[in-house]
Order: structure tokens, then C-alpha cells, then sequence
């Protein structure tokens, strides 16, 4: 038993291995596996590529019925009209018409106290850090590139606190975003009166005039306008999230959101990833923004809001932008949360999006397209090219007598979606198919080195096997009972 090695972490894997193999053939020992190989057991396949990773939904007859069921008896959401192109497809396919079937407070909830309340923070944190005398000086600055033609107007949707000055009572008077919240709460700022006047400026002075009449009958003018004051305030913090100038849906969150005055991405969006855990989502992505702030890493996604109705319902719940040199290393994150956080339950995303490791979407966007209205429109255009003639309502009893139908639309789906510039990979542009074959994802944490929590897991799962070794051992030593002697 000398040979047994107590500083395990100066044992290769490979080493470790062929010990324990070395010990078993000593001893004779038969039909024991270990630790190492019982796990690999349930593991899912190891691909070396992301693109070998890769899934098309379409690659699956439940699929395949699923996009001719959608043409054939959904309606277009929110009305009565038969799907008539691939944006109609797009809309069903995200969410599904779901809204009625699911509790929006749930997400509501769950969207505030995972996404919105902290990043609102770290945003009201960080505009309160730069300075009450900063925000002066930095709202004339803007105001003269302005002036000077440096910065449109109509791109002002982009910096919703200009002009600061307007917060500066509030800034000095509240130390964090949570203590302004309490603020308003506790004074019934928020009540249902003051919220409709707040958020009905658009509809001009007229209007508003006459809301304020009807105000002042009940609250005094001082009341009005501190109220008036912070439900602006919150609402401009908010939009701060929105992506006003693209329509995009969503809250976006990256580390230029939690700054006052900057704005848009932090590098290029090669590559997006899709995670769809229904209200659990919101916890999914704070997790997944404290891990990379823990590493220093770059991130940008978005969320489907919660509290808005045609969003929360989405399918694409999460949407992660990822650069070609990040988008492994998010992947390895994601990977990370699911095993620590069994509590979280993942749905799959999208059927528009390619598929890994089953709950992973990925897809790209070419020259301004997004992947699920490209992809949504080959579904369309082929069901619609073989059953047009066909009233829909005989569609899927069609389907079940000729089941060889289902090979039929896939090969017309692929051909739809190769003229459109994708590869035999759904999600992954033909031209980009080179680049993503060569992230590596074989490269897993016992080979991490430079990451601590990495070389820890590593030393653990050792620990676990000596322990084991030992056991086996154990179990084939006796004991001489005259002597005492174990052998």
C-alpha cells in the first residue's frame, strides 16, 4: 500500500488512471469501474466543434408536424386570419399563442427581481458616483455637440437621463435605486392617477392640462410635481434598457447601460445563443451576468420584459450576443449554471434556432436579418409551395395518410433555407460555417489550467477517485486472526 499516491493533485489524469488500472490487475480485481468511467456513462457525446454540435430541429418528424400544424390550423396572433407568410410563422413560432395559457405575474416578478431592480441599481449607482457638480458640466458638453451637428437629435433616444439635471434633487438624496423605490412606494407615487399622468405626455399639453385639473382636486401642487418628477425619473432609468432606436425587443443589459452617458455594444455579435427556462430565465440571467462581471468578461443580452404582455410569453426568452472569440467560454458558463442550479428547468428554444446539448439555441443574423425570420419564412414557403392548392383543414389528416410527406417538406425546407445562404447546419450561415467549425469545445476544465476554480474541481475529482481506490483495496484486504496481521 506504499505505492498509493497522498499528493494527488501532482497526478495527471491520464496517470491517476493508469494507476488505479495498475492496482485493479494487482489485486485481481474484476467488474469494478470507476469513478471517472461511471460518470461518463450519462454523459451526452463530447464534440471537438461547435458547428459538429449542432442540431436542425428539422432533422425531426415532431418538428417537421409541427411547422405544417402551424400553417395548416394556427391563427395569426391576436386575431382570426390564417398564416399568410413567413413574419405571421415568425410570431407564431416565438411564442406560440401561449399568453392566455401562462401567469404573467409570475415572470412579472421574477423579470423585477432578477433584471430589472439590480441593473436599475448599478445604473443609479455609478450616475450618482460621477458627481452632482459632473452632471452640470457634462449636460452643456452634450448640449454643445449637439450644437456643433457631432450628435443628432433624433439619436438622443439612446441617452433617455439627458438631461440629468432635471434628477439632480433625487441623486443627491438617495444612495441606491432600492432606497428611491421605497421612496415612491411609501408616498403612493405610484398610485394609479399619478402613473396615467406621468406616462401620458406624449399626448400633449391639452390633455395633460386637464389630468393635472383633475389631480389638484385631490393632491396638493407640491405633491404633483415630486410625484411627476420620479415616475419620470424611473421611466427614463428604464429606458436606458430599452432599445428605442432599433424596435428590438426586450431589456438589453451590458456594462455601457450601467453608465449614464454611453451607449451600444461592447464588440461585434457574431453568434447568439438562446435559453428559454420560462420564469426561471430571469434567474438564469442574473446568474449568468455575475459570472461573467466574476471573470471580467464582456456580455450583452436580453431578456423578453416580463411585465409586458406580448414579450413574456416568448420562446426566445434570452437572447446572449456573443463575439466568435467569447461565445465558447459563455457556453461553458451556461453549462456551469445548469449543473449548480438544478432548481432551474430548461424548455427548448425556438424550433427557428439550431439546437445543443437540447436546450441551447444558436443562430445568426446576415446583413441586418435576424436567423428566426429567415428561418421562418423557409418553413413557410415550403409547406405553402406543396400545400397551397390544399384547404388547410385537410392538411394534417393528409399528413397521417401519407406519412412520406414529412421526408418531402424537410427536403424542401433545406432547399428554402440553403437559397437563403444557410448551411446544412440551421442557424449557421454558409460563409461563417469555417470560422465556427474551429471553436473548440473539447477544451474542458481539466485542461484549464489558468483558472483557479477549474484546477480546483480537477484536485477534487482526483480526491474522489483516491478515495475510491482506497475503498477497492478495502475491500480485498484481510485479517489474519491469530496474528492480528492484515494482508
Amino acid at each position: 500500500m506504499n505505492n498509493v499516491p497522498y499528493d494527488v493533485t501532482k497526478l495527471t489524469d491520464e496517470e491517476l488512471d493508469r494507476r488505479i488500472k495498475e492496482l485493479e490487475k494487482e489485486l485481481g480485481i474484476k467488474n469494478k469501474v470507476s469513478t471517472r468511467e461511471k460518470s461518463s456513462e450519462n454523459k451526452s457525446p463530447v464534440f471537438k466543434s461547435m458547428y459538429d454540435a449542432i442540431v436542425s430541429p428539422i432533422d425531426s418528424d415532431e418538428t417537421i408536424l409541427e411547422i405544417v400544424d402551424i400553417y395548416a390550423n394556427k391563427k395569426v396572433d391576436g386575431g382570426s386570419d390564417i398564416i399568410r407568410n413567413g413574419v405571421d410563422m415568425y410570431s407564431r413560432i416565438l411564442d406560440g399563442g401561449r399568453r392566455n395559457e401562462l401567469d404573467q405575474n409570475k415572470y412579472s416578478k421574477e423579470f423585477y427581481i432578477n433584471v430589472v431592480n439590480p441593473n436599475l441599481d448599478k445604473l443609479f449607482i455609478n450616475t450618482k458616483k460621477k458627481g452632482l457638480d459632473y452632471i452640470d458640466i457634462y449636460d452643456k458638453s452634450f448640449e454643445e455637440t449637439i450644437k456643433k451637428g457631432y450628435l443628432k437629435e433624433d439619436v438622443l433616444t439612446a441617452y433617455p437621463l439627458y438631461p440629468l439635471k432635471r434628477f439632480k434633487e433625487i441623486l443627491k438624496n438617495f444612495n441606491t435605486y432600492y432606497d428611491f423605490v421605497k421612496y415612491v412606494v411609501k408616498n403612493n407615487f405610484n398610485n394609479a392617477e399619478m402613473t396615467e399622468y406621468a406616462s401620458r405626455r406624449i399626448y400633449g399639453d391639452d390633455y395633460n392640462k386637464k389630468l393635472r385639473e383633475k389631480l389638484e382636486k385631490k393632491y396638493s401642487a407640491d405633491y404633483i410635481d415630486r410625484a411627476d418628477l420620479c415616475l419620470l425619473f424611473n421611466k427614463v432609468m428604464h429606458n436606458s434598457f430599452l432599445s428605442a432606436q432599433t424596435g428590438s425587443m426586450g431589456f438589453h443589459i451590458n456594462p455601457n447601460h450601467h453608465e449614464p452617458f454611453e451607449s451600444g455594444k461592447l464588440f461585434d455579435d457574431n453568434i447568439k445563443l438562446y435559453i428559454n427556462a420560462e420564469e426561471d430565465t430571469y434567474k438564469f440571467s442574473r446568474l449568468f451576468q455575475e459570472e461573467c462581471e466574476k471573470r471580467n468578461l464582456a456580455y450583452y443580452y436580453k431578456v423578453a420584459c416580463g411585465d409586458n404582455e406580448f414579450e413574456f410569453a416568448r420562446k426566445d426568452k434570452m437572447c446572449i450576443y456573443s463575439s466568435y472569440e467569447n461565445v465558447v467560454k459563455y457556453m461553458r458558463i451556461i453549462s456551469k449554471i445548469k449543473k449548480e442550479h438544478p432548481e432551474i428547468k430548461f424548455s427548448k428554444p425556438p424550433i427557428s434556432t439550431g439546437l445543443i446539448a437540447g436546450y441551447i439555441g444558436v443562430g445568426q443574423d446576415v446583413k441586418g436579418e435576424t436567423n428566426n425570420k429567415v428561418v421562418a419564412k423557409a418553413y413557410f414557403d415550403a409547406v405553402n409551395d406543396i400545400f397551397k392548392d390544399m384547404p388547410r383543414e385537410k392538411i394534417m389528416e393528409y399528413m397521417k395518410l401519407h406519412p412520406e410527406y414529412i421526408e418531402i417538406i424537410r427536403k424542401k425546407i433545406k432547399e428554402k433555407l440553403k437559397e437563403s445562404g444557410m448551411s446544412d447546419k440551421q442557424g449557421i450561415y454558409e460563409t461563417e460555417k469555417e470560422t465556427v467549425k474551429k471553436l473548440d469545445l473539447s477544451t474542458n476544465k481539466r485542461n484549464n489550467e489558468n483558472n483557479k476554480q477549474d484546477i480546483q474541481q480537477r484536485n477534487s475529482e482526483k480526491s474522489q477517485m483516491i478515495s475510491e481506490w482506497h475503498n477497492i483495496v478495502n475491500s480485498y484486504i484481510g485479517e489474519d486472526k491469530t496474528t492480528g496481521k492484515k494482508y
